[in-house]
């Protein structure tokens, strides 16, 4: 599932994924970044995994094209996990998307929120 956070602000969209993800859920979020991308906004997201247990092949599927359609609108993006291998993939991430990501621990969610601002000023 993801759910749009009620911390959400104007400029920060704070998403939590939990559960394994399906294709239904990126039917629900997909018009979303889309509506945001329409406004001309650019995209600086705050993504809660420390409940993500997995996805679907079609959910995977989802997930690439999604990420290459909207990869120029995202600026910045803060993962919030708890396994060193989100860490990783978050690492990794940045070299293939012009967005700047950095992962933060579950107990960093106010320095996720804080980076996010920052990055929001620059």
């Amino acid at each position: 599932m993801i759910k749009i956070l009620s911390q959400s602000t104007e400029e920060i969209l704070a998403i939590k994924i939990s559960g394994t993800l399906t294709h239904d859920d990126y039917e629900d979020f997909i018009p979303l970044l889309d509506a945001k991308i329409q406004d001309g906004d650019h995209i600086y997201l705050l993504a809660d995994i420390t409940e993500f247990k997995g996805m679907t092949a079609h959910a995977v599927m989802d997930d690439f094209f999604a990420s290459v359609k909207y990869w120029p609108n995202f600026e910045a993006v803060a993962v919030v996990g708890t396994k060193s291998w989100e860490k990783m993939l978050t690492t990794f991430g940045n070299y293939l998307s012009p967005a700047h990501a950095k992962y933060f621990e579950a107990s960093e969610m106010p320095q996720a929120w804080r980076w996010l601002e920052d990055e929001l000023s620059d």
